[in-house]
């Protein structure tokens, strides 16, 4: 395979990112393949056209939160016919908080941050998905005395079904 990476010209992405996809973007923008993943062997993957999808960053923010009242930052409903690929969910925020993350009404995932550590938080999922109709809903509740303001995006790729 001509267009495929061998041990010295590396393709700049991180193991992790291709565990669970078949595609990933590249930091040039190029969409990586994965070909093959042998324990004893270095990652290989080609580069190749884009699959039929496209990229989607769904963010949103708000200010001014009031302790202890659970407040929905962001929300996305995977559009019919389509199916939805979840990278990832980034949350953070200028106080202590609790983000809980749900697809179709049940609760998925949750995090906290703490004073003393980073306020940013991460929820990884490597291309889960999310059907058409389903809906992907990131909520915080803080329980500072000062208001609070919290900003969430989701992350993916939106694919014909």
């Amino acid at each position: 395979m001509s267009d495929t990476y061998d041990k010295t010209s590396r393709l700049g992405i991180n193991f992790e990112d291709l565990e669970h996809a078949s595609y990933k973007k590249t930091r040039t923008d190029k969409v990586a393949r994965r070909v093959s993943n042998e324990p004893d062997e270095p990652l290989y993957v080609a580069l190749i056209d884009a699959p039929d999808e496209e990229d989607f960053f769904i963010q949103d923010e708000l200010s001014g939160i009031l302790k202890e009242q659970l407040t929905e930052i962001v929300r996305y409903t995977v559009p019919p016919g389509k199916i939805f690929n979840l990278d990832q969910i980034t949350v953070s925020g200028d106080n202590i908080a609790e983000y809980t993350v749900t697809i179709d009404s049940v609760k998925n995932k949750t995090k906290r941050t703490y004073y003393g550590a980073s306020l940013n938080e991460e929820f990884k999922y490597n291309s889960y998905k999310v059907t058409a109709a389903q809906i992907i809903k990131v909520e915080v509740i803080h329980y500072s005395e000062f208001n609070g303001a919290f900003e969430a995006t989701i992350e993916g790729r939106l694919n014909n079904e």
